[in-house]
């Protein structure tokens, strides 16, 4: 009876040896948190990035590319080239977008506006997921992130809005 009354003294000695050890040690605790966010995070965009790799689905693709190379080619246009009726001034608001898919196009056909889309797509995941996880638990930040990911991806093809969506994400930061 002494023997096993020891041994339970000593096991309990020795559970509270050990989380004494883990608490005075947030270092490593830090540490697994982190590598474990890290995975959690390069599976989140990398899986973006992946479904992102899809067929042009945007049926005005067409406008966008043709103004880039139209900037890239002769400037800004002072009014709308495609338009005789129109004699208003042309306002460019996506004209970067357009300029980027152009250069995309210019580089590796439609492959390359692909490539662009899942990159600017995987970009606004990443930034939802780092700007979730700076205040919440991984949990919750999968489940917002899920979230996101299946409101944005609805709207997310090849148009210049989803680099307003990046930006938007960025802007909080």
């Amino acid at each position: 009876m002494e023997h096993q009354h020891r041994s339970t003294v000593q096991l309990t000695a020795d559970v509270s040896a050990a989380e004494t050890q883990l608490d005075a040690n947030p270092a490593a605790e830090h540490r697994l948190s982190s590598l474990g966010f890290s995975i959690l995070s390069g599976v989140i965009v990398a899986f973006a990035f992946i479904v992102s790799l899809r067929p042009l689905t945007d049926p005005d693709i067409w406008w966008h590319l043709r103004t880039g190379e139209t900037i890239l080619s002769s400037g800004f246009p002072s009014g709308d080239p495609w338009s005789f009726a129109s004699s208003n001034e042309w306002v460019l608001h996506e004209w970067l977008t357009e300029v980027v898919f152009a250069l995309g196009y210019n580089a590796l056909g439609y492959n390359g506006v692909i490539l662009i889309h899942a990159v600017l797509f995987a970009t606004v995941m990443g930034i939802v997921v780092w700007q979730c996880r700076r205040v919440s638990d991984p949990v919750t930040t999968t489940m917002v992130s899920l979230v996101v990911f299946l409101g944005v991806l609805a709207s997310s093809n090849e148009r210049p809005q989803l680099v307003s969506f990046r930006s938007s994400r960025a802007s909080l930061l």
